[in-house]
């Protein structure tokens, strides 16, 4: 019987030793798991995300057409081709110092964007010069004036136009077999003046008819007369493979209040801010920088520690825009982050290890009480 007993006690010191170890063994995931974070976000590759993004343009160009979530413009590392649009409406007057100007922009825009690439380790190519490649130069008629107005019929009926244009007009499917790639995106340049340019982008919830992701930009701002600078040309690109804005917040894509006035605060020359707002207006360079906040929603890093503080910020793919619908069903953001931020994901390895102790535990006890048992019954 006295054997017995102490079989017990042992068996009970064997539970409390083993939760002991499982203590100990996950704060020492903790410390690597906040070491492995701090690598990550100084630059150095996330294995996992570097297969995907290596991976994500396997088969052949074409082939996963209105399926993945980043739209027709994927990762702004590799390649892509730029088709340029340039649209005739009834008050449009292109003249040569027009075109010229848009190709210079676009020229200033995309070597900025290859050079930003570089210092995160990426290699971007994009073709684009209609000059080399003029099968990439379009000119829409539109019987109607420009609408720069985002609201009304007019300006709706203009926009459809143009998406109805690449679907009919524009061979897609063969410049992306010509050029061996599988991202591509639409650049419609107007000959007008106007307050904002603008870029569709391609949602998770929006119908595949838009999956064709374009940039609007205008030749002149409104306000000033001035020609259109590059640094917009790049902004609007940027937002074609997942950028998002941080001079204005966006309860829809998780950008708060709190996340502009931090970023005014302490990334003053982002260039998702807009060039106004580190007060830089150059025509022939641009000098504001594509920081870690930016380079997070492109994919060029998987994590920022913005993320800890900001959680709104969390996107579930790279070069993505995420949106989900409430119980009303209006479209609100939802973070929806491939990190599982804010500690859930301790959370649930650290039960996950709970159970798995208590299942295992659990048998070898019940294998050592069938022994004490059967001695006990051997020995009366």
């Amino acid at each position: 019987m006295n054997k017995g007993n102490n079989t017990i006690i042992n068996i009970l010191f064997e539970w409390i030793y083993v939760f002991f170890m499982i203590q100990v063994i996950f704060v020492l995931l903790l410390i690597g798991e906040d070491i492995y974070s701090g690598m990550k976000e100084s630059g150095k590759r996330n294995t996992e995300t570097e297969t995907a993004l290596l991976s994500r343009d396997v088969g052949k160009p074409y082939s996963d057409w209105e399926k993945s979530p980043t739209g027709s413009a994927k990762y702004l590392d590799g390649t892509t081709v730029f088709v340029s649009i340039f649209l005739e409406d009834t008050e449009a007057d292109w003249t040569p110092a027009d075109r010229y100007l848009v190709r210079k922009n676009m020229n200033i825009a995309t070597d900025y964007l290859k050079e930003e690439g570089k210092r995160y380790g990426k290699q971007v190519e994009l073709i684009y010069d209609t000059n080399e490649h003029p099968d990439l130069e379009f000119h829409m008629k539109y019987g109607q004036p420009f609408v720069e107005e985002e609201e009304g019929d007019a300006y709706t009926d203009m926009v459809l136009a143009v998406y109805e244009y690449i679907h009919d007009e524009i061979p897609v499917r063969d410049i992306m077999k010509e050029y061996q790639v599988n991202s591509i995106g639409f650049l419609c340049f107007a000959d007008h003046t106007a307050s904002q340019a603008l870029t569709y982008h391609y949602g998770t919830e929006i119908d595949s008819y838009f999956y064709p992701e374009i940039s609007f930009i205008n030749l002149r701002w409104e306000s000033s007369g001035e020609n259109v600078n590059p640094t917009t040309y790049a902004h609007e690109i940027l937002h074609l493979f997942g950028a998002r804005d941080f001079y204005l917040s966006s309860e829809r894509y998780g950008i708060t209040r709190e996340i502009v006035d931090y970023v005014v605060e302490n990334y003053e020359t982002e260039i998702m801010l807009g060039y106004s707002a580190a007060g830089i207006d150059e025509k022939d360079r641009i000098s504001l920088d594509i920081t870690k906040l930016t380079a997070y929603y492109l994919g060029w890093l998987s994590y920022i520690t913005e993320l800890d503080r900001f959680p709104t910020m969390a996107e579930k793919n790279p070069a993505c825009f995420t949106m989900q619908k409430d119980s009303e069903g209006k479209e609100v953001y939802q973070a929806a982050s491939r990190l599982k931020l804010e500690g859930s994901i301790r959370q649930d390895l650290y039960f996950a290890a709970c159970g798995i102790f208590i299942v295992i535990q659990g048998i070898f006890t019940m294998r050592k009480l069938n022994r004490i048992r059967k001695r006990q019954l051997k020995y009366n």
